[in-house]
């Protein structure tokens, strides 16, 4: 169905709303149009919820997450980059395969994945046609990209 991104961006950041309050994160939203894309909604929310939990997840207490939206080439485009704690480059290659967990130090007690979340996400996007990568600088943060085919209008 034909959905509008801004709006599952709300949805999602209203589902962290109480974690993003907690580690006092500040959201930055840069998303000026209307974007639409033809996609199976409940999906798209996984896959940015996913995103999202990571971001706050790795991101300290009093960090920041920005989160712009863009058209690209016929594609949306929705890019979430976070002042966290990076990911190792060795990591940013499997950082979407099944199981696989960045190193486990970086997980902090109660926030353990069980490493499951990005590979779905990425067989979500890759099966709307889009894709998914992830640029990370360690100490500096990361950002996740997610592209979606647009309506076409015809």
């Amino acid at each position: 169905s034909k959905i509008q991104v801004n709006q599952i961006i709300e949805n999602v950041l209203e589902k962290f709303k109480f974690r993003i309050e907690k580690k006092s994160i500040t959201i930055k939203k840069r998303c000026t149009k209307q974007i639409f894309i033809y996609a199976d909604g409940e999906r798209i929310i996984q896959v940015l919820a996913n995103i999202l939990d990571n971001a706050i997840k790795f991101t300290q207490v009093g960090g920041w997450i920005d989160i712009s939206t863009s058209v690209e080439e016929g594609f949306g485009k929705v890019s979430v980059l976070d002042s966290g704690v990076g990911i190792p480059e060795k990591d940013q290659k499997r950082i979407f395969d099944r199981f696989y967990q960045v190193d486990k130090s970086r997980h902090g007690g109660n926030d353990k994945g069980v490493g499951l979340g990005l590979s779905i996400a990425r067989q979500i996007v890759l099966a709307h046609g889009g894709e998914i990568t992830v640029t990370s600088e360690l100490g500096k943060g990361s950002c996740f990209m997610v592209k979606i085919p647009l309506v076409h209008e015809k």
